[in-house]
């Protein structure tokens, strides 16, 4: 059972439970009351850029999951990607998981597929083991994928300066065995040079399952089949 599948089955089981106990997150317990900050419920950008920090602008539904396993289920979630926070939405509240909750990874429920995002990854660049990924396949490499938000600078057609929030994507692969992290560009010949000790497999399995390498599809399916070798 492939990871979506694996939590969408993980959230199906969620269905009404109760929260007492066992893996869930009791959300009418005082202690996970006290986890949970009021961020005010504004979520506008600001008056100093436009666009949206937000890499869902519509609360969906999925779970968020603690570093000791425990899961909390059927929650309406946004996240923002400028920030690094969750974002929770109950008695129409808009709260924000403090970061100091144990969070080890958050699910959104998109056309019936979880999207997972995980932190915990080594540092690389301006990124620490606190920034979340969107983990694409998953294995002794993980593919990994950043949602970053930045704020860029334009001019208007008056050629007044103008602050916009725009989107950035990055892709990595995480050797756990070996504790790296590893930007790569997202074409054939950069994951070869940063993947030189499996270049060999990546273009045995490019070549029998006529991968080009173009599509995200692709990547999944390369990562897939790149961690079932020895």
């Amino acid at each position: 059972m492939g990871l979506s599948s694996a939590l969408s089955g993980l959230l199906a089981q969620g269905q009404g439970a109760s929260g007492s106990g066992g893996m869930y997150v009791n959300q009418l317990d005082k202690e996970w009351k006290l986890t949970v900050v009021s961020t005010g419920g504004s979520f506008e950008a600001g008056n100093t850029f436009s666009g949206s920090p937000f890499f869902n602008d519509e609360w969906e539904q999925g779970y968020v999951r603690l570093t000791d396993n425990r899961i909390a289920p059927d929650l309406s979630l946004k996240f923002n990607a400028y920030t690094g926070q969750i974002y929770l939405q109950r008695d129409n509240q808009a709260l924000v998981i403090d970061k100091t909750i144990p969070v080890a990874e958050f699910g959104l429920t998109e056309d019936g597929k979880v999207r997972v995002f995980r932190k915990g990854f080594p540092p690389v660049g301006d990124y620490s083991i606190n920034t979340y990924y969107e983990v694409m396949a998953e294995g002794k490499l993980t593919l990994l994928r950043l949602h970053a938000k930045r704020i860029v600078e334009k001019r208007d057609l008056n050629h007044v300066p103008v602050q916009e929030m725009t989107n950035a994507e990055f892709w990595y692969v995480s050797d756990a065995g070996k504790g790296l992290i590893v930007e790569v560009k997202h074409n054939k010949n950069a994951l070869l040079e940063a993947l030189p000790a499996q270049a060999d497999a990546i273009k045995a399995i490019i070549l029998e399952k006529k991968l080009k390498m173009k599509s995200d599809e692709d990547w999944v399916t390369l990562f897939n089949e790149l961690n079932t070798k020895g």
